[in-house]
């Protein structure tokens, strides 16, 4: 398969054992920007987590720009990110072209 770079995608989590979720915040193709936008969700969370009147209040929706689920639980929010890998348009159409050959074997791209 042929692959054209990386994604890395900023993942938001909060809780803990049963009650811990996660959830995909924005995906940039420079680590050094996902990086940045890590930073910056982090410190407004901590906002959050610094002015909230309950353990368990989420903010209001839209209340993070770098994180419009936000999230959070009484253990706060954390801000991580996973790369993964991205494929080349052709790959992509020849997923979506269907099959062709015998048996409904492909056996090659289509450019």
């Amino acid at each position: 398969m042929t692959k054209k770079g990386k994604l890395y995608v900023v993942m938001g989590s909060t809780g803990e054992y049963s009650d811990h979720s996660e959830w995909l915040v924005y995906a940039f193709e420079n680590e050094d920007d996902a990086k940045w936008w890590v930073e910056r969700a982090t410190e407004k969370a901590n906002e959050w987590k610094n002015v909230r009147n309950s353990r368990h209040m989420d903010p209001p929706g839209g209340w993070n720009p770098y994180d419009p689920h936000m999230h959070m639980d009484y253990t706060g929010t954390n801000y991580y990110i996973e790369e993964v890998e991205m494929l080349e348009d052709k790959v992509i159409k020849f997923a979506r072209g269907g099959f062709k050959g015998e048996g409904g074997a492909r056996t090659e791209v289509d450019e």
